[in-house]
């Protein structure tokens, strides 16, 4: 029986403070005539990552699980389990009682049927609201919360609440239905403080909050005020916009919001404050359009979503008012396709800022605080901080971004105070120096006059063709982008390189050397090369040779492609990050290599995956990696192979380690298989 693929969606975080001026919230008027004290407020933040501590990964595939039958009573080996460990920070100034709510979808099943079927671990404490289910935006949940008992001081983080999610294995089809195409899993966190509270957490946080139940919680009930909303329409874009109980809204499709003409505090961009806008798929757009100057979008997060400006200003031609103006944003994985200014306290994390407006910036800094991470700049001109109308930059950071731009360098700073702080570290410009000598900004201030600070920057040229590829590493430029095409790589021998590019950017390994080695990075009197390869394919299929790779090389590839097959062939170590094999009567030989580790990679193809064989010792390290052939694949003597088969040479020895969760088709032998029933090889965690 064939189970429906379901996808594990989990909402945007939602950090409930208590409001302030209302009785239970902290005082902050700091008049002393009517004896009241500036104690400061409650903040927190909602983590979400996966069981390695990296940023949970959304849309992840949810299977029904299983548990192999030799370990069938070790939960710790389910296959199938979705890691996902939330916890909670206290980002704030005072102590906070904190708890945590979460909304598991139920379909039309009874409580009996949801525990049998979906299964949440967690590693605190957790309580049940059992036979009796929450109808959130027409779907039903089931809700579990946890109290951590502790209060939590600033800079702390809870323990785990939630920490694995498993769709038994006994999951039929009926049941899988009752899901749909998604799963959905809603969490908000709660905090309170805890002066002047009742000293137990659980009475504090219901004083602030209210209790849990079926009808008193955050998703339900007539002062609900985190309700979720997906549209389709303007229409239904602006009814959500206009409701103050709903605070997430789901854009499905390219849709506008029009404020019209009213300005300042009676412009109609103020109902979008407080809410979060994220696209349903990769496609959602959202369109502003209305009166611009001066009406900024106050107090939004974006996330997934493309963002277009379509708003009129005063004068839209001038330097000033033909930006799309933010006050304390919150952007994830949003590309904003016109130039942006940001103002308040602002965040923008794996955003992409073209801008091919001359003399424009992608995103102008004219106030308050910001900051820019994994974020991709592209077009003429990049990033500006700039103060302007007298408000202050109070600081701006800028950590593991790209600059791609061909006019100016990546940062430009205009007028500031001395009492601004500007920190750019950990990212790669196109472009050249700028004046006083800081190659990665000019500026129209003297870099005395602010808190500059600048670390592990640097310059990656980007190269269209091979003869560019070879004149940039002859240049000493250790860091290169590769435009989109076909390569074949000469000259770069010895060196130490970070490469990176689309996978619509191929590097060819020719039959240049011994039965198909390419020295392309190493050899020929150049030495050892050691090359770090991001995002691009590597395409063997027009090599004859029987080594087809690059010799005298040790690297690691992350997010790469390979096609044909591909051979190790000298003494270096070598690892593959999330990377896809596409190998049709093909394979990966290890020939030579020390070390090579393969971490959640992808083996497509008619024919053994691995073939551990050649003139060293190797360790092969496999850690949850799919082996996904579809249909058998045989030796010249006819037995089907494995999906790593192991060939000893001489008395060198191959340890073939797999760790985490590894699946395979059956269209393979097995996961290993010796040649001749040789003895050189040790095979440990073997699934």
């Amino acid at each position: 029986m064939k189970n429906r693929k379901l996808l594990l969606i989990v909402s945007l975080v939602l950090a409930m403070t208590m409001a302030m001026g209302g009785t239970l919230a902290y005082l902050t008027d700091t008049d002393e005539a009517v004896n009241v004290m500036t104690l400061g407020n409650v903040d927190i933040e909602q983590n979400e990552e996966d069981a390695e501590g990296n940023p949970f990964e959304q849309n992840q595939p949810l299977y029904p699980a299983y548990y192999p039958e030799e370990k069938f009573e070790n939960a710790n080996v389910v296959v199938g389990a979705i890691d996902k460990v939330v916890t909670v920070e206290n980002v704030g100034t005072s102590d906070a009682y904190v708890r945590t709510l979460l909304a598991f979808e139920a379909g039309n099943l009874s409580w009996e049927e949801f525990k049998e079927n979906i299964h949440a671990e967690f590693a605190t404490e957790a309580k049940w609201i059992e036979n009796e289910a929450v109808e959130i935006d027409g779907t039903k949940y089931y809700l579990a919360y946890v109290v951590y008992k502790d209060a939590l001081a600033p800079n702390a983080e809870t323990k785990p609440s939630l920490v694995k999610v498993v769709m038994d294995k006994h999951a039929t089809n009926d049941i899988v239905k009752e899901f749909g195409d998604t799963y959905e899993i809603l969490v908000v966190s709660q905090a309170c403080q805890t002066v002047n509270m009742p000293v137990d957490a659980d009475a504090a946080l219901k004083a602030a909050f209210g209790g849990i139940s079926a009808k008193d919680n955050p998703w339900a009930g007539e002062n609900a005020t985190n309700k979720r909303a997906t549209v389709t329409t303007d229409d239904e874009l602006l009814a959500a916009i206009q409701d103050s109980q709903v605070s997430t809204i789901i854009v499905d499709g390219n849709l506008m919001y029009d404020w019209g003409t009213g300005s300042y505090a009676n412009s109609k961009a103020l109902l979008m404050a407080g809410k979060t806008i994220e696209g349903a798929d990769e496609d959602a757009t959202i369109t502003f359009a209305g009166y611009g100057s001066a009406n900024p979008i106050t107090d939004v997060t974006l996330r997934n979503i493309t963002v277009k400006d379509e708003t009129i200003g005063d004068n839209e031609s001038s330097w000033e008012h033909g930006y799309l103006e933010f006050d304390s944003l919150k952007a994830e994985n949003v590309t904003f396709e016109d130039s942006i200014m940001l103002s308040g306290n602002s965040e923008l994390v794996n955003c992409a800022v073209p801008n091919n407006v001359n003399s424009w910036y992608g995103a102008w800094v004219e106030g308050g605080t910001a900051k820019f991470e994994k974020c991709t700049f592209s077009g003429t001109r990049g990033l500006k901080i700039h103060e302007a109308y007298g408000d202050d930059v109070v600081s701006v950071e800028v950590d593991d971004c790209t600059f791609e731009l061909s006019e100016k360098p990546g940062v430009v700073i205009g007028d500031l105070n001395e009492d601004t702080t500007v920190k750019i570290t950990d990212s790669t410009f196109a472009t050249t120096a700028g004046d006083q000598g800081k190659y990665i900004y000019e500026s129209d201030t003297d870099v005395g006059n602010f808190d500059f600070s600048e670390s592990n920057n640097s310059i990656a040229a980007k190269v269209t063709n091979s003869d560019e590829l070879t004149a940039a590493v002859a240049n000493g430029v250790t860091n290169i982008v590769l435009a989109d095409g076909k390569y074949n790589v000469n000259g770069c021998g010895g060196k130490t390189l970070t490469i990176t590019g689309s996978r619509n950017a191929v590097i060819k390994v020719m039959n240049e050397g011994e039965d198909g080695c390419d020295y392309g990075f190493g050899g020929g009197g150049a030495g050892v090369g050691n090359v770090t390869f991001n995002g691009i394919t590597i395409d063997t299929t027009s090599n004859t040779g029987n080594y087809k790779g690059f010799a005298y090389m040790g690297a690691t590839f992350n997010d790469c492609a390979f096609v044909g097959a591909y051979s190790l062939n000298n003494a270096n170590d070598f690892v593959f990050n999330n990377c896809e094999f596409d190998f049709r009567n093909g394979y990966f030989w290890t020939w030579g290599a020390n070390k090579v580790t393969f971490n959640n990679c992808t083996f497509n193809g008619n024919s053994k995956c691995i073939l551990a064989h050649g003139s060293a010792s190797t360790v092969i390290n496999i850690k949850d990696c799919t082996f996904a052939a579809t249909e058998k694949g045989y030796t010249g003597a006819g037995d089907n192979t494995a999906a790593v088969e192991i060939d000893p040479v001489g008395t060198n020895v191959y340890t073939i380690n797999f760790t985490g969760n590894n699946t395979k088709t059956e269209s393979y032998a097995g996961w290993t298989r010796v040649k001749d029933g040789s003895t050189g090889h040790v095979i440990t965690g073997q699934n």
